[in-house]
């Protein structure tokens, strides 16, 4: 038993230290990654803690909770928590990553299309799948405008009403679109976006660059949906900066994670639907199901 509890107490006090460090030094590549994962850090501090009151252990009981409880907070404060609104002219926005390499393109067509909504953004578009969404979305969506790439990173956006000023931009050799559509001589804009992953220090300096751009675009605030995979977390600085300098609102309401689909309990949230001040959000729903590594 002694053993047991010189474990326990071991166990609990690595994670504290781990922990404070983790929110107290500076961000760089190894602490922004782990900071991806606060969720299911904080996670594992409150088992610690529910196992320290089992054994009767309160001091370390509210060491433990007092140390996970910041990382609730710090991610609950990057999140649209007010309640839902319901909204007479309702528009519908949708975004998926497709997966380039994923062949199974019916099932992640069928699920978009359930969405119902006015207006689907797509990436890791290539030809394939280009040519597909085209023809399986005619019907529903005649409308389209699409950047394939053979890469990870081509884009396109589907659209049930008229496209107008769509264009793509470049920045370091990955393409946005940018443009708007009608509904009753009313316009909405929108930019569509895929930032680089973070797996090294180039790329997640060339991600940060990326998402700071999008927040320098020239009318950025009046765009009505920024729209994408911007591959960071909503508590990270990044994220946290874009939002100060667009005044855009981020849709989720809750944790929402989106990837990996395939391994539910490491799953972040980096896929997103900003809007504008014009707006409010009525709801926000994780697609499931996608055959995609990320959830719609």
């Amino acid at each position: 038993m002694r053993a047991f509890l010189f474990n326990l107490r071991f166990i609990s006090w690595i994670y504290i230290v781990f922990y404070v460090l983790l929110l107290a030094l500076p961000n760089f590549f190894v602490t922004i990654t782990l900071k991806a994962f606060l969720f299911q850090v904080s996670l594992f501090g409150s088992v610690l803690a529910v196992w320290a009151l089992i054994k009767s252990n309160v001091k370390l009981t509210l060491a433990l909770f007092l140390v996970s409880s910041l990382g609730y907070f710090n991610i609950k404060s990057e999140l649209d928590t007010s309640s839902n609104v319901t909204n007479r002219e309702e528009r519908i926005i949708a975004h998926f990553n497709v997966l380039k390499y994923n062949h199974n393109h019916l099932q992640l067509i069928k699920m978009a299309k359930e969405t119902e909504a006015d207006l689907i953004s797509f990436q890791e578009v290539d030809d394939i799948w280009a040519g597909r969404l085209e023809r399986l979305l005619q019907n529903e969506y005649p409308n389209n405008f699409s950047v394939p790439k053979g890469y990870c990173f081509g884009l396109a956006v589907f659209s049930k009403y008229p496209l107008s000023n769509c264009t793509a931009f470049d920045f370091e050799g990955l393409w946005n679109i940018k443009g708007s559509f009608s509904v009753d001589n009313r316009m909405y804009s929108f930019l569509t976006a895929h930032t680089r992953a973070p797996t090294s220090l180039k790329s997640l300096s060339k991600r940060n660059r990326h998402i700071k751009a999008l927040a320098e675009t020239e009318n950025i605030e009046d765009v009505d949906f920024v729209v994408g995979d911007f591959n960071s977390v909503p508590w990270d600085d990044s994220i946290v900066n874009f939002k100060n300098r667009t005044r855009l609102i981020d849709s989720r309401k809750s944790l929402a994670p989106t990837y990996p689909s395939f391994f539910p309990f490491a799953k972040i949230p980096i896929d997103y639907i900003f809007y504008n001040s014009k707006h409010v959000c009525s709801n926000f729903e994780v697609i499931k199901n996608t055959s995609s590594d990320h959830s719609g």
